[in-house]
């Protein structure tokens, strides 16, 4: 049961959450970064 290719996690940066909704949404993972990452995944 081996895994085909390494885990991979797409997260916010590695910071504290801010209280700030501007600056939550400055750290939280965008729409394009997860369309990035599935299409990455799937060309492996």
């Amino acid at each position: 049961d081996d895994l085909d290719a390494p885990v991979r996690r797409l997260n916010g940066l590695h910071v504290p959450t801010p209280y700030s909704a501007p600056l939550e949404a400055a750290v939280a993972p965008k729409k394009e970064d997860v369309e990035r990452s599935i299409r990455d995944l799937i060309a492996e």
